[in-house]
């Protein structure tokens, strides 16, 4: 399957779109203030940021995610900000005529400079990120919108106010002001009843609403839109901030950092989780194949999925190894991404999206008859796939 970075969805990382994943942004402004801020919520401590330059036909900017560098959110050198929440499945589908956006959110950061662009980019193309999750929008105008699909069509909720929250339901859905969610609800009260709106505001927002437990806030982060200036906080630890001025980062050329390693102190809780907390095959496995190569690996899976069944140690779904599939693709290691992506289709037959992704690989390879018989499978498990029928449209054109 086409691996687009929300989907977040995706790997979320925002990966698996699990609305127990969380994320409570909230987007304020107020005279010359205007701030975005973020609590990353998943299951996976190695997080990054990085800094992409600026380029002829690209604005520079700030990244955050994880190991694999597909962007959870960011800002860029303009002052917009973007980031997203996963959702259960919302009933989007695409529109027949309208090209599909193939892009991620690092390619919106890089294209547009408002959040009236970042409208008129997606509007004008089917958004598949819109199936499990929604997108807040905010620039250094003060304006913000949250992109959602939901009563049947693609919504631009605007910010009324000085403040627009989004967490993991469609709000265009609800009615009567009853919320879903308990983040959303205190984030509501600290703002409504808030005298100023500040940094410390947003912090407190961000520390009120952090999640614990299977799915912890693993960063956070605040993007003041006016200044260039990013403030991150790492495993809900408020009290120790680290601060990037955009501008100059941006001086520095290309950078990654691993986000643990610029704080001082690792808590207690971080330690805590992980002690307990349940590894990604991919993880794991992607180790296996830079030490011993794909078949050990093969084996490795088999004595992990056994092992998960009696302790839970490891996640071996079928996700997480289509995760590993697309890291390998990621790195043109296209033989070791064959096995693993074979792999997922043995464990599971049934499933549609394991064949799409065979079959892009094969694509990939130039391997076209085997391309067109494992998207054909695919359409069979599921007519509606919508990337599988383009994928077969362009084999026919070979």
């Amino acid at each position: 399957m086409k691996h687009l970075a929300f989907l977040l969805v995706i790997i979320l990382l925002f990966a698996s779109a699990n609305p127990a994943g969380g994320c409570t942004i909230v987007m304020v402004a107020k005279g010359n203030i205007v701030l975005a801020g973020n609590n990353e919520d998943w299951r996976n401590p190695k997080t990054k940021i990085w800094f992409v330059p600026a380029s002829e036909d690209n604005y520079g900017r700030v990244c955050v995610g994880f190991d694999n560098l597909f962007a959870q959110g960011g800002m860029n050198d303009q002052g917009l900000f973007l980031d997203a929440n996963a959702l259960s499945q919302t009933g989007w589908e695409p529109i027949e005529g309208k090209p599909t956006f193939e892009g991620t959110l690092d390619t919106i950061l890089a294209k547009c400079a408002t959040v009236e662009e970042a409208i008129a980019l997606l509007d004008k193309h089917n958004f598949p990120g819109l199936v499990r999750a929604r997108f807040p929008i905010a620039d250094r105008t003060g304006a913000s919108v949250v992109i959602e699909y939901g009563q049947g069509k693609v919504q631009y909720v605007r910010k009324t106010g000085i403040y627009q929250i989004a967490t993991n339901f469609v709000i265009s859905n609800v009615k009567n002001e009853r919320y879903p969610c308990t983040r959303y609800r205190v984030a509501d009260k600290m703002l409504k009843n808030a005298d100023n709106v500040s940094l410390d505001l947003v912090r407190a927002v961000l520390s009120a609403t952090h999640q614990e437990g299977q799915y912890p806030t693993v960063y956070s982060n605040i993007c003041d839109l006016k200044n260039g200036i990013l403030y991150l906080y790492n495993f809900h630890n408020f009290e120790e901030v680290v601060q990037f001025n955009l501008e100059e980062e941006l001086k520095k050329g290309r950078k990654v950092y691993d986000i643990p390693s610029l704080f001082s102190v690792k808590t207690h809780m971080a330690y805590v989780f992980d002690g307990q907390r349940t590894i990604p095959a991919s993880e794991e496995l992607i180790r296996v194949i830079k030490r011993s190569g794909v078949e050990k690996a093969v084996e490795r899976y088999h004595k992990m999925k056994n092992q998960f069944r009696k302790i839970y140690r490891y996640n071996v779904s079928e996700q997480e190894i289509n995760t590993l599939g697309y890291m390998l693709l990621r790195d043109d290691k296209i033989e070791e991404a064959i096995a693993i992506f074979k792999l997922n289709v043995s464990e599971h037959p049934k499933s549609w999206n394991v064949y799409d992704s065979l079959g892009e690989v094969y694509m990939k390879q130039g391997e076209n008859e085997l391309a067109v018989e494992n998207y054909q499978k695919s359409m069979e498990l599921n007519p509606d796939n919508q990337n599988g029928k383009e994928m077969l449209k362009k084999l026919e054109k070979k």
